[in-house]
Formats: C-alpha cells, sequence, structure tokens
C-alpha cells in the first residue's frame, strides 16, 4: 500500500531501554485521501509481528533474543514472571 504524504512534516524521539535496544516514537502527517478512517484501516498499516524464521532467520534471532522478555531466572516468582509477561 503506498501512501502519500501531505506536505511533509515529522515528528520523532528515540528511547534507549535498559538492554540498550532503540526503539522510535513517530508521528508523519498523512494527505486526507489516505487518513485511516476505522481500525481495519490501522491494523493494514500497522502491525508488530515476530518475522518468520524461515523467512528472514536474521531479524527472527534478533526479535527473539533482544525483544522478547524472558523467562528469565530473576523474574520469576513461583514460577511466574515477575513483571507480568507475556502481556
Amino acid at each position: 500500500m503506498l501512501i502519500r504524504i501531505a506536505s511533509f512534516a515529522e515528528v520523532y524521539v528515540i528511547e534507549f531501554q535498559k538492554r540498550s535496544l532503540s526503539h522510535a516514537h513517530i508521528i508523519l502527517t498523512i494527505a486526507s485521501d489516505d487518513k485511516p478512517i476505522c481500525r481495519e484501516d490501522v491494523d493494514r498499516l500497522i502491525s508488530a509481528k515476530i518475522p518468520g524464521q524461515t523467512i528472514d532467520p536474521l531479524a527472527y534471532d534478533i526479535v527473539t533474543k533482544f525483544v522478547v522478555h524472558g523467562p528469565c531466572v530473576s523474574c520469576l516468582i513461583d514460577e511466574k514472571c515477575s513483571k507480568l509477561y507475556p502481556k
């Protein structure tokens, strides 16, 4: 899906988390005709999925090693995560 950017406008902040991984919060201005108007439109444009292990093994290894939580031995209390993962 191609999205036209109206007049160019962007705002972003990059955060660094405890495990040294960064992520960005990004706002873009979208042309009026392309703005999502329902939940399904948003779901088509934005998603968060673990990459397929056979399709992109490097991305899969990075995500499962650094982005997905635990289970860490230090977080477990009565065999449950004290940080309440998965959320």
